[in-house]
């Protein structure tokens, strides 16, 4: 190649470089500037397509600073996978700036991510890593994020005493801090907490100290959640009309801020709460504005949630042709989305719903494919196929096939013990008055 056939190939290397640099740059602009899901929507391809110029470029801080950018928007429209790739494609970029703190980050938002999918051992892997990185910088806000996420998975597995321990030493961190905002989060999670241990008390006084927090620094959005942890509290004691009351003013307010993901938790329960009271026709209103906000929002999961409530609503007003087409959908979508403990909820929902129908078939078709989509032994894992056992056993027991329903019931039991679940004693009742009926 000649020398001046060998400049103008340089040339034009140099011009693609800075072409990509230029739109690797301003797609990070744009990502900074706070822009609403629903723009973010329109041009996310471009986004991602920065990224790969970005990788390919050499421009570490555009990938990583991007990446972080885009992540809580992926996370809300069920993107996994996707910004799992991006999070591994970012961190070698880290690595090679020698950003010890990007690579923390990294690791946070991985392990945010295995969470959502329910890969605890991943979620627990990244976050020690993280953890560790952030205690040799000395870091307190990235020490305090890891262990605010330790809590929260601990009581996703229902390790109630670990939680604890993690929240509790987040809070001091985030008192010393003066994280306002973190503290309030902080007492919600301790409220979650302190309600499935059935601490009612407790969990009371969590969330209402939150209260104090949000209404003196005016965070309204956490109000919102708040509100809606108060209302659950109340309706578990049996005081619908003051979980109501919760769920109405914190739907307001909501309302009032636009935060569209809490207005559409709180709209589905005041739905599921008509449903209890047999208000059909509230509850279908609640539910179908709530799934429109989840439709518009993107939130795949959700809307798989909200399909199974709906349908269920539909079918006890005798709708029957909207219920099919609800129940289906959802399953559906759990299924598209790959998403195996979404599919897993939908599926003992609508088993359930068919058992207490009487329409067997069905009911032990949802059941028995739970029990097939167990695999792993973490606790929540067993909690369902536990569940899913429970469900055969009282299909046969219905169906007079006594042998099978006590096998099904072993099952459900050794499960349910094994993870020292509440309805251990429920099921062995269950099976003591079985073995009654065999005697008679």
């Amino acid at each position: 190649m000649e020398r001046e056939e060998m400049d103008e190939v340089g040339q034009v290397q140099t011009f693609y470089r800075q072409s990509a640099a230029s739109f690797a740059r301003y797609w990070l602009d744009y990502i900074t500037q706070e822009q609403d899901d629903a723009d973010l929507d329109g041009e996310i391809d471009n986004i991602f397509s920065a990224f790969s110029l970005a990788a390919a470029c050499d421009l570490h801080d555009v990938l990583v600073q991007g990446v972080e950018g885009i992540h809580a928007y992926c996370e809300a429209r069920g993107m996994y996978n996707r910004i799992q790739a991006e999070l591994d494609r970012a961190r070698p970029a880290a690595a090679a700036l020698g950003d010890r703190a990007a690579l923390a980050r990294n690791a946070l938002l991985s392990g945010r991510v295995a969470m959502r999918q329910e890969r605890f051992s991943d979620a627990e892997q990244d976050w020690s890593k993280g953890l560790a990185l952030a205690e040799t910088l000395g870091d307190p806000q990235l020490i305090c994020a890891f262990e605010t996420e330790f809590g929260v998975m601990a009581i996703e597995r229902r390790q109630y005493s670990r939680a604890e321990e993690h929240l509790q030493r987040a809070l001091q961190r985030a008192l010393r801090l003066e994280q306002n905002e973190q503290i309030a989060v902080l007492l919600g999670e301790l409220c979650r907490t302190a309600y499935f241990q059935r601490h009612l008390e407790q969990a009371e006084a969590y969330a209402r100290q939150g209260l104090e927090i949000t209404t003196a620094h005016h965070l309204p959005h956490r109000t919102t959640g708040l509100l809606s942890y108060l209302g659950i509290i109340e309706e578990s004691r049996g005081n619908l009309a003051e979980a109501r009351r919760h769920w109405e003013e914190g739907l307001i307010l909501a309302r009032q801020v636009g935060v569209l993901a809490r207005i559409s938790n709180l709209l589905v329960n005041l739905g599921m709460l008509a449903n209890q009271t047999g208000d059909w026709q509230a509850a279908a209103g609640y539910l179908a504005e709530g799934l429109e906000i989840a439709r518009r929002l993107g939130q795949s999961r959700e809307i798989s949630h909200l399909l199974t409530d709906l349908g269920i609503v539909h079918a006890a007003q005798g709708e029957q042709a909207q219920a099919e087409a609800a129940l289906h959908e959802s399953l559906e979508l759990a299924r598209q989305l790959d998403h195996r403990p979404l599919l897993t909820r939908n599926l003992l929902t609508q088993g359930e719903f068919f058992l207490g129908q009487e329409d067997w078939s069905r009911a032990e078709t949802c059941f028995v494919e739970c029990t097939e989509l167990q695999h792993s032994a973490n606790d929540r894992d067993r909690e369902k196929a536990a569940s899913a056992f429970w469900g055969l056993a009282r299909i046969a027991q219905a169906q007079g096939n006594q042998a099978a329903a006590e096998e099904a019931g072993q099952r459900s039991l050794a499960l349910f013990h094994a993870i020292g679940h509440h309805r251990a004693e429920q099921v062995r009742a269950w099976l003591a008055g079985l073995a009654g009926e065999k005697v008679e």
